[in-house]
Parts: structure tokens; C-alpha cells; sequence
């Protein structure tokens, strides 16, 4: 089953004793109206072959909260894709074609709540894509050269061995740790392990051409964390902030040589303790 979620009103409901129940009613019909806008976004992006998946989608409410999913089995990897074709992102794309109108909808609701809250996106949206993995995974397949071409083949947000081409890329996530920093906050680090894989054979690069290839992606990876420091989506930071701690660049063997450029990548989350 794949599904997107708007949830943690519950909480911030806790910490608001004074809200009035009529606050509470005004952000529970922002919460239906914008599942049911995302719904119909999804909708139009869906492919249809049988029409089971425009058909398989449900919703649920509960208070200050909503689920819309498609339970049909093949929705997920329709939506993502896999080694053996390209992903659709029909879900994505009606996610992203309903920030405006969601928007609209909490401004409404909250009116100058909003501004006492801070961003209302980052605090209490917790949607499907806000993942840091595939939040990079998105970032590494926007990576194009001077004609419009990916650089990357594929990009797996874990361990793969296979592809449907070179260069491709693994987005896997190593350690994930916390630290409460006083009363009111805690500290979540995250360490991602992006590496990118070039194979080197009579039949595709030589040498000196993967080893070209490797220096471009260096760079341009180096390049697109330096110039989205908290990993944005749709404007809304995904973290506080994002550092490489380290580039390594090793060839190992195979069927054919090949060449691999680690980068280790630090996210670092600073969240309010819900006590």
C-alpha cells in the first residue's frame, strides 16, 4: 500500500490548551479539503492501463489528521519504478500540484496562527517524500549536463548490485542518532551514504573517460549540497542542515573494473520534544 499522511495536529493540539474547539474544526476541514485535493491531482497523473490504481485509492480521517493511499499492490513500485523501468511519480506529482491550493486552505484555517507557529509545513506535515533518502535520490536524478542529459542512470535508495546502466547511484542510510539538547529541543543526526558507480570495459568507458566521468560527478554533487544546505523541497527545508564529511574514490573488481566515488553526507534535524 502507498500512501501520503498530514498528521501531528494531535500534538500540536497538546500544546495549544486555549485553541478553541472552533480552531480545531477549522484545521480538521483544511486536513479534508486537502487530502481530497490531493486525491484528484493523483488522479489525473495516474497512469491507466486496467484503471485498477486511479480505483484503488482510499482516504481516512481521524481528529486533526488524514491517509490518503492506493492499496492496490503495484502502486509502489509503479510510482518509484524499478531496475527494469522508470518510475511514473503519479502521486508525487499530484502532491506537487496541490501545495498552492493547501496552502490556501492552513492560511485560511489558522489565519495569524500561522505566523505564531512558524512554518507550517516543516513543524507538522509529515508527508511520504520528506524522507531525507529519497529527498536526495530526487536531487541526484536532477543532475544533467549541458544538453539536458542525466548523468545517472538509476538511483536506488539501497544496496544495489545491478542497473540499467552507468553511471548509477546507491542512497543508503548508515547511522541515525539523537541528543537532546535542553528542555525544549532535541538534535537528530542522520548519516547518508550516496555512492556512484562507473563501470570501465571495452564495451562502454575506458579508463581515462570513467575517470572523467567521476571527476564531473564529484564536482557536481559537491556543488548541489553546497548550494541546498538544508535539502529543500517545494521551498520547506528538509533538515537543518547538510555537510559532506568525506569524498573517497577507490576501483574495485568485478566482471569488469570499476570505479566507485563514496560520499559520506551528515543531515542534522533539530526538532521540538513533544514531552
Amino acid at each position: 500500500m502507498y500512501q501520503v499522511e498530514i498528521k501531528g495536529f494531535k500534538e500540536f493540539g497538546k500544546n495549544l490548551d486555549n485553541a478553541s474547539k472552533e480552531l480545531e474544526k477549522d484545521l480538521g476541514t483544511a486536513i479534508n479539503k486537502s487530502i481530497a485535493l490531493i486525491s484528484r491531482n493523483a488522479k489525473l497523473k495516474t497512469p491507466v492501463r486496467t484503471g485498477n490504481l486511479v480505483k484503488g485509492y482510499r482516504t481516512s480521517f481521524g481528529r486533526l489528521e488524514g491517509t490518503l493511499a492506493n492499496i492496490v499492490k503495484y502502486a509502489t513500485p509503479v510510482e518509484y519504478g524499478t531496475r527494469y523501468f522508470t518510475g511514473r511519480f503519479y502521486l508525487k506529482k499530484g502532491l506537487e500540484n496541490s501545495v498552492r491550493g493547501i496552502e490556501g486552505f492552513f492560511k485560511k484555517a489558522l489565519e495569524d496562527v500561522v505566523v505564531k507557529i512558524g512554518k507550517l509545513w516543516y513543524n507538522i506535515i509529515n508527508m511520504a517524500y520528506t524522507n531525507i533518502k529519497t529527498i536526495i535520490q530526487d536531487k541526484l536524478k536532477a543532475l544533467v549536463d549541458s544538453n539536458g542529459k542525466t548523468y545517472l542512470k538509476d538511483v536506488f535508495v539501497y544496496n544495489a548490485n545491478k542497473s540499467s546502466g552507468f553511471a548509477y547511484a546507491t542512497v543508503v542510510q548508515s547511522i541515525s542518532e539523537g541528543e537532546i539538547i535542553d528542555n525544549t529541543r532535541v538534535e537528530r543526526v542522520y548519516e547518508i551514504s550516496v555512492k556512484v558507480f562507473q563501470e570501465i570495459s571495452e564495451d562502454g568507458k575506458t579508463n581515462s573517460e570513467a575517470m572523467e566521468l567521476m571527476t564531473i560527478l564529484e564536482d557536481k554533487i559537491i556543488e548541489m549540497f553546497d548550494n541546498d544546505r538544508q535539502l529543500k523541497v517545494l521551498g520547506v527545508p528538509s533538515c537543518d542542515r547538510v555537510e559532506i564529511v568525506s569524498v573517497t574514490n577507490d576501483i574495485m573488481q568485478n566482471e569488469s573494473p570499476y570505479i566507485i566515488l563514496d560520499f559520506e553526507v551528515r543531515c542534522i534535524k533539530i526538532l521540538d520534544k513533544i514531552c
